[in-house]
């Protein structure tokens, strides 16, 4: 293809998680190609990135002025104004891949020439609270009163949220802003088919494709062969955020553990759930048996890795994991919900097991059946799903599908 000079429009870059290292991934790739490739984003700290953003060009936002403040009367015009701010260094532009919202928004809304497109994660669920969490919207209306923290927590969301919308406050004028922002981009990529059909019923446009991303398939770990059954072992690895749905692992490992006493459970990550895991962890009687890793290095979590055999996550509407196929590369059973980005990943549990995520019974029964697979089958699963998951999801894979969707 003719070489482009694109830009890609990322919120910022102070912290990562899988949307940032999936900025990363494709400017990286664009870049290889050669495409003439920088970052326009508000903030950036290089001493969090380890040396990962050392061969990108970063350009940063312009800081907001008095007089900006001053025209700032509203939602609306602030995301406009910062929107107008990140142009004037995209100029120069052919292609402009807006990231997470409101870079979306505020690219539609601009005057610039370049051709706009968004790489959809998922709508905003501030914003589109309905659309972008269908499975739990159905799930609380079934559910009038809370049982779990989680159900508190978002049921109260899901209040105030209809509040807002209703007195048309700032959420709904934001909503309407990014909306009408939107459907002047020139393109749509959604990251899954899941995340395609959530923005179609938020925006109203479909987008044109859908692009996986691409994955950066850790190096092997120990050679796995058959399944640890005198320490049965499983690991839990995500931001602790109550939409992850760690408490329902947490009290399905303890009806788990009645039956496999040595079974052990690994939680890493951080987040701001963390307190109430530890709590329920307590009162499940399970402290002991529960490690909380918090954040580590590359090397601490690749022995936590090779210490398990079963990789258990059942986060609700997530648009699209980059940690399953990661979990599957490194050689682990995978446990997953039964929607969402997960499902398309684990091939409609062809790759791993699919799971009510509101179900304890669901979860017990599948990592029943994974430890009693034997050492056999446990190899075979392993390597197809290692196997399909490279096949999608690799950068020789998945990046030519996203240089078409850009360029083409």
């Amino acid at each position: 293809m003719v070489p482009q000079r694109l830009a890609f429009f990322h919120p910022t870059l102070r912290n990562f998680g899988g949307a940032e290292l999936l900025l990363v991934a494709q400017a990286q790739h664009m870049r290889s190609v050669g495409h003439d490739v920088c970052v326009v984003t508000d903030a950036l700290e290089r001493s969090r990135w380890d040396g990962l953003l050392d061969d990108l060009a970063i350009q940063l936002v312009e800081p907001r002025t008095f007089a900006d403040i001053l025209k700032e009367l509203g939602p609306e015009a602030r995301m406009r104004l910062r929107g107008e701010r990140a142009v004037r260094s995209m100029q120069d532009r052919d292609i402009v891949v807006a990231m997470n919202f409101p870079c979306n928004a505020q690219l539609g809304s601009s005057d610039l020439a370049a051709k706009k497109v968004w790489y959809c994660n998922e709508p905003p669920r501030e914003h589109h609270f309905v659309e972008a969490n269908p499975r739990l919207c159905r799930h609380l209306a079934r559910t009038p009163k809370p049982r779990t923290r989680l159900e508190e927590v978002y049921a109260e969301r899901l209040s105030i949220y209809r509040r807002r919308i209703e007195r048309q406050k700032r959420v709904y004028r934001e909503r309407q802003f990014d909306i009408a922002a939107t459907r002047r981009l020139d393109r749509i990529i959604a990251i899954s088919a899941f995340t395609r059909d959530n923005a179609t019923r938020a925006y109203g446009v479909r987008a044109e494709t859908v692009v996986p991303p691409i994955v950066r398939f850790p190096e092997p770990g120990r050679a796995r062969t058959g399944i640890d059954r005198s320490r049965p072992s499983i690991l839990v690895h995500t931001r602790l955020e109550y939409l992850k749905n760690v408490e329902v692992i947490l009290s399905s490992f303890a009806a788990f553990r009645r039956r496999h006493p040595s079974a052990l459970l690994h939680i890493v990550g951080e987040g701001s759930a963390r307190k109430d895991l530890k709590a329920l962890a307590r009162r499940l009687d399970v402290s002991q048996a529960t490690r909380f890793h918090g954040f580590l290095s590359r090397a601490e979590l690749s022995a936590v890795y090779d210490a398990c055999d079963v990789f258990a996550l059942l986060p609700i509407d997530e648009p699209f994991g980059m940690v399953f196929p990661e979990a599957a590369a490194r050689g682990l059973l995978v446990i997953g919900p039964d929607h969402g980005g997960p499902l398309e990943i684990l091939d409609g549990g062809n790759l791993g097991w699919l799971c009510d995520p509101f179900s304890e019974e669901s979860v017990v029964d599948a990592l029943e059946r994974a430890f009693a697979l034997s050492d056999a089958e446990a190899n075979e699963r392993r390597a197809a799903a290692d196997a399909a998951c490279r096949h999608r999801y690799s950068q020789s894979v998945a990046g030519p599908q996203l240089e078409r969707a850009i360029v083409g």
